[in-house]
């Protein structure tokens, strides 16, 4: 079962090793709760099914594609933007978060055995740095985008006192 417990999210996870994966067949337990939940989705670490372990499944039914990684880190980021409408199988959907447009992984794959490096773009980027955060004991709350802005009908911050659209907005 997906765990929705912001406490047990916000664990960061131990390093893990291969024996410890077969032993507790983490990856098909995480394979089975990612297709098996109500909403789609594209990845989970083992945190979110209460095993503290730096174990992520990535795979989708449809195409068969996945990867199985021990111990991920991102080791270096490129372009920040602000990702609209992130979502996370364990807690809300639709939140805007600060992210980066690439990111270079690395990654012990749990059916070669090798490490991997290589650079992420796009919504690869995205599920590694969610994944990633995961492990870390960090939820899409804690990277939510807050704007400062002033809103249009908000007193203009001049100190004007009339609204922002009818005074510095123009």
């Amino acid at each position: 079962m997906i765990v929705k417990d912001i406490n047990i999210l916000k664990q960061e996870s131990r390093e893990t090793f291969f024996g410890e994966c077969k032993e507790l067949n983490i990856f098909d337990k995480l394979k089975e709760e990612l297709f098996a939940s109500p909403r789609a989705g594209y990845a989970l670490a083992a945190i979110q099914i209460n095993v503290p372990i730096k174990a992520v499944y990535i795979g989708t039914e449809r195409t068969k594609f996945e990867i199985r990684a021990m111990n991920p880190r991102i080791i270096e980021y490129k372009e920040p933007f602000v990702h609209p409408n992130e979502g996370c199988l364990s807690l809300l959907s639709g939140i805007s978060v600060n992210r980066y447009r690439e990111v270079l992984v690395e990654y012990i794959d749990y059916d070669s055995g090798e490490t991997k490096k290589q650079w992420q773009d796009g919504l690869m980027a995205l599920i590694w740095q969610h994944e990633i955060d995961h492990v870390n004991g960090i939820t899409i709350l804690d990277r939510e985008y807050k704007t400062d802005s002033t809103g249009r009908n908000d007193p203009c911050p001049c100190g004007s006192g009339k609204k922002y659209k009818k005074c510095c907005m123009k």
